[in-house]
């Protein structure tokens, strides 16, 4: 017999386990008092806290009224309304008082959408004065312009005929200052005074909603001490005051329950001066009024709506001021009467009612002649019948102003028609699942690559042509790039032009688009004209001699085509610098699409200081012959991926796979059946036999090589992950194969990150399977690993990495709102996706079903050579599989660090198959050394030497940057290598997973054919 030496297992006792378990149950038992104490805490903050609070810190009651540091909705850029379907909408900021800058969209009616395209501001100011009513429309509090019923009402006016002005008070959204009650209402008056001065004889009209009826009357009656008034106000879901409506509102009326809490809000509500005294205001008003407001608004219950019209009525006359009521069972609450289908007639019968009232100043003047064009015009597609079916003395006469002669009946009250019960349920019944449907759908649609360009890449003569400006940046680092605007370059005189989408995967890359101002029309040439000039100062001169040294290129697109510049050069001594200033366009066109786009910089101009710097530009079409589809095979390199030496090193390591399954198939079939003849001979020996024979082997660890690896919670959310990524590899292969994703800015990124969230299940089921298998009891945890630890790896790396380009203003920095949305999709997708994989994992797959028993105390491991050791397995079970991929890992890091565009996903499917044939064939030899030392901890052993493999791509790296790169500076350095990190950390997750798989199954295929007693 060999003497052996055994080594002691660090595994718990029996008794150990039985006095934890004994614990944990105690604690179980154990009455838990957590939900007392947090109801205490909870009850002394709302009672307490918050009252003393206000008391002490009464600007707080500005920021509770207000609600303007929430600017929902998140991620949206107010300058681009477009983003938001409102393509007949300018953008602007007008100043109401010093260093108070207000952002404005200014939206024509629908019917002038095509006619608005491409037109600057001094267009959409003078389309004011065509006779169409003006609309002023002053939002709530809490959130922006943008919010989704701020942009229905507006969609709604503009879909009458109808201009619209939607400010941002001060404070709110992108305008400056702080909002006051007395600002707002300057704000107001500013807005009416500019519109009025550009608007002729339009009617103008003030829309108050919430918060903005308080802003309207207040404005209303500030018109009305200087001799004005509105042509016309609607207030929807308006309050009587600001205090008022607080006291009723769902979240604060429980302070006024109790005695005493009141005397904690009069002194710093009449600090902060916020009053907005509506109902002062409507005794003192005389313009038409109409009140909109739901039955169910749960935030202004109705009775404030009803109250405020008896006032007004009572001041004026009944038929100037109207109460129009929505049915409570229609859901609109709030914030939702623009979807009545309804409105649109209320309002133009509202609308008739004010011009009736501003061009006869009385009802009773009814044989005087009415002005009928404006009332024409504001009554456009309204129907007589629906004017009869309303029944209002207004509708009446501009019923006779339509169809003269014409006898009507009397008026009855304005409402909302009801819908039916069992509708109206259907709809509501669903609604949820709308909801639901519709974010994933959004989610979605944030992932997927979509067309960058409007014009879907077809043009019409003289149609306008893009020219975006991307960024600029050190030419030796990629990654090191900066708005084109960062240089003092400057733009062309035209200012506005449709809108640009974003995807996710561009935000995450850094693309930088600007407009740069440029007229291009297509199919028309331009000679060389100067679009703008640079006063070089200093500052400006010392910039672009940064830039030169530097070398410093920029990059611009035209129709989804990349072009290229460099901003100048220097002469043979460094000592002079000079800046390209012509910019020659030469474009290719196939029919109506663009096909080829060629950049020439010429007009060296030496960096004087002081002086003037005239940039010009030149556009010259001409016919080409190439297809559209075949339009960026110029910027690929065949030359380069389909270079000798890749199709050597895909054909020597194909033949390297062959020779290396042979050698292993060879190797383990003649060994294992040796190992079978000499266990069954051993089976046909007596015990005395036995124990007298030399015993040796993988058969001896049978009872132990099932036993749950150590950290088997760990362990399963590595194995999922991997099978995870590799699973996104292998589908984005065949998507880029299939697909020329390199076609569409960020479109590859986009792809693997839907991808990504997609396969989540596969991470689930393979990880919380192998988890249950393994005997774990805390799958949750494991569900929450094993779903968050690729995301937090990469979001953490490219948190570190974003302080440094912040730091540099580099243009890789991602927007926070970028960050928000990656999470939301972490939370909201991939998790619960995470969730369903591992219950089926666990139901479907999750039975310990191995060929062999294990044994209740672990056997002592026997010490082995020292070439045996795991550590030493892992360490070169690495060196082949990077053998196997390492020169396409030369092609894939120069088309990511360097100008190289990859489009031979042939080549890399052929590689990925090739690894993970090596590095199963690796693993395997791998754990039959290791099992045939008596050594049962195979499993970590397996995914270690198979992710070993990234250990060498990561020095690998160190051997590109250093060699193959110019790359420098902290930036640079640290995006490469931490990406580096990120990217070979996910492929040795992969490939240990991939090694892991194969060796389980070889492991249970050699231990069920054999006998064991």
């Amino acid at each position: 017999m060999r003497n052996r030496v055994v080594k002691q297992d660090g595994s718990s006792s029996a008794a150990d386990e039985a006095q934890r378990s004994a614990r944990v149950q105690k604690k179980e038992a154990a009455p838990s008092r957590w939900w007392l104490k947090r109801g205490l805490l909870a009850l002394f903050v709302i009672f307490i806290v918050a009252p003393f609070s206000l008391r002490k810190l009464p600007e707080l009651i500005q920021h509770l009224v207000y609600v303007h540091r929430i600017r929902l909705p998140f991620f949206v850029d107010l300058s681009h309304p477009a983003d938001l379907s409102l393509n007949h909408t300018i953008n602007m900021y007008l100043t109401s008082e010093e260093d108070i800058s207000l952002g404005v969209w200014l939206t024509v009616p629908e019917s002038q959408w095509k006619e608005a395209q491409g037109k600057d501001l001094a267009w959409y100011q003078n389309s004011l004065s065509d006779g169409s009513p003006v609309f002023i429309y002053l939002h709530g509090n809490t959130g922006t312009r943008a919010a989704t019923h701020r942009v229905g009402v507006t969609k709604v006016l503009s879909r009458l005929g109808y201009h619209v002005l939607a400010p941002d008070y001060r404070g709110f959204g992108d305008s400056t200052g702080e909002p006051t009650e007395a600002g707002l209402t300057t704000d107001a008056l500013y807005l009416y005074n500019w519109v009025k001065a550009r608007s002729g004889n339009s009617l103008v009209v003030i829309w108050g909603h919430s918060l903005g009826t308080g802003v309207a009357t207040n404005t209303a009656v500030k018109l009305l001490e200087q001799g004005l008034v509105f042509d016309g106000v609607m207030l929807e879901g308006t309050f009587n005051s600001a205090r008022q409506t607080i006291s009723g509102h769902p979240f604060t009326w429980y302070y006024w329950k109790f005695p005493g809490l009141g005397y904690f809000l009069p002194e710093p509500w009449a600090e902060n001066k916020v009053v907005f005294p509506t109902e002062e205001n409507l005794k003192k008003m005389r313009s038409p009024i109409l009140f909109l407001h739901s039955e169910d608004d749960h935030l202004v219950p109705i009775r404030f709506a009803q109250q405020l019209y008896e006032v007004a009525a009572s001041a004026q006359n009944a038929e100037r001021v109207k109460l129009a009521t929505f049915d409570g069972s229609l859901g609109y609450l709030h914030n939702g009467l623009y979807r009545d289908p309804h409105l649109p007639d209320i309002i133009k019968v509202s609308l008739l009612t004010a011009s009736l009232i501003v061009f006869n100043n009385d009802w009773t003047a009814v044989n005087h002649v009415i002005p009928t064009q404006p009332i024409r015009r504001a009554c456009d597609g309204l129907s007589v019948k629906r004017l009869r079916h309303m029944r209002t003395r207004a509708s009446l006469k501009i019923a006779s102003v339509i169809q003269p002669g014409r006898r009507w009946d009397s008026p009855t009250k304005l409402t909302s028609p009801n819908l039916s019960a069992h509708f109206l349920r259907k709809i509501m019944g669903s609604s949820r699942w709308k909801v639901a449907a519709a974010a994933f759908l959004v989610i979605v649609a944030s992932l997927l690559p979509v067309d960058a360009d409007e014009h879907e890449h077809t043009y019409t003569d003289k149609e306008e042509v893009v020219l975006w400006m991307n960024t600029v940046g050190p030419y030796h680092n990629r990654q090191e790039t900066y708005k084109y605007f960062s240089l003092p370059f400057c733009a062309g005189s035209k200012k506005t032009i449709s809108h640009y989408h974003e995807t996710l995967g561009e935000a995450l890359q850094g693309v930088e688009l600007e407009f740069s101002g440029l007229d291009i029309k297509f199919n028309v040439e331009v000679m060389q004209t100067t679009y703008c000039e640079i006063d070089l100062d200093k500052a400006k001169r010392d910039a672009f001699v940064y830039a030169i040294k530097n070398h410093y290129w920029y990059q611009m697109y035209i129709d989804d085509l990349p072009i290229w510049g460099i901003v100048g050069e220097a002469d043979e001594n460094g000592e002079d610098h000079y800046l390209w200033t012509y910019k020659k366009l030469e474009i290719g066109f196939n029919g109506n699409r663009i096909v080829d786009v060629n950049l020439t910089s010429e007009g060296k101009v030496r960096l004087v200081p002081n002086t003037r710097i005239a940039m010009s530009y030149s556009v010259k079409w001409k016919k080409s012959d190439v297809k559209f589809e075949d339009r960026f095979d110029k910027y690929l390199d065949p030359s380069f991926f389909q270079h000798r030496i890749h199709w050597f090193s895909i054909f020597n390591s194909f033949m390297m796979v062959i020779f290396l399954v042979g050698l292993v198939s060879m190797i383990l079939m003649r060994t294992l059946r040796k190992d079978y003849a000499r266990y069954s001979k051993e089976e046909e020996m007596d015990d005395m036999d036995r124990d007298l024979g030399d015993e040796y082997g993988w058969k001896q660890v049978h009872g132990d090589v099932f036993r749950p690896s150590s950290h088997p919670l760990i362990f399963s959310s590595l194995i999922g992950s991997g099978c995870q990524i590799f699973s996104v590899s292998l589908i984005v292969i065949i998507v880029a194969m299939v697909e020329d994703l390199y076609t569409e800015r960020g479109s590859m990124l986009s792809t693997a990150i839907f991808v990504y969230a997609a396969t989540s299940p596969v991470n689930g089921y393979f990880g919380g399977s192998l988890y249950a298998k393994q005997g774990g009891r805390r799958w949750i945890k494991q569900m929450f690993i094993g779903a968050f630890m690729i995301p937090a790896m990469v979001c953490g790396t490219a948190f570190f990495i974003n302080f440094i380009a912040i730091y540099y203003h580099a243009s890789r920095a991602i927007p926070f709102g970028t960050m928000v949305a990656v999470c939301c999709i972490c939370f909201f997708v991939i998790l619960p996706l995470n969730l369903v994989g591992t219950i089926l994992g666990r139901n479907l797959s999750g039975q310990p079903n191995f060929p062999c028993r294990v044994n209740a105390v672990p056997r002592p491991i026997p010490e082995k050579k020292w070439f045996m050791e795991p550590a030493v397995i892992v360490c070169l079970g690495g060196i082949l599989p990077f053998g196997s991929i390492f020169i396409e890992m030369y092609f894939i890091f120069t088309s990511f660090w360097a100008y190289k565009i990859y489009y031979v996903y042939g080549f890399m499917m052929l590689v990925l198959v090739i690894l993970c044939i090596v590095t199963v064939c690796v693993t395997i030899v791998c754990t039959y050394f290791l099992l045939n030392a008596e050594d049962y901890r195979w499993q970590w052993t397996s995914f270690l030497s198979a992710a070993s493999t990234a250990v060498y791509v990561y020095m690998y790296s160190f051997y590109y940057y250093f060699f193959k790169t110019k790359m420098y500076g902290l930036f640079q350095t640290s995006f490469y290598f931490g990406y580096m990190a990120v990217f070979s950390t996910a492929l040795g997750i992969m490939c240990g997973a991939v090694g892991y798989m194969g060796t389980s199954a070889f492991v249970r295929k050699i231990y069920t054919n054999v006998k064991i007693d």
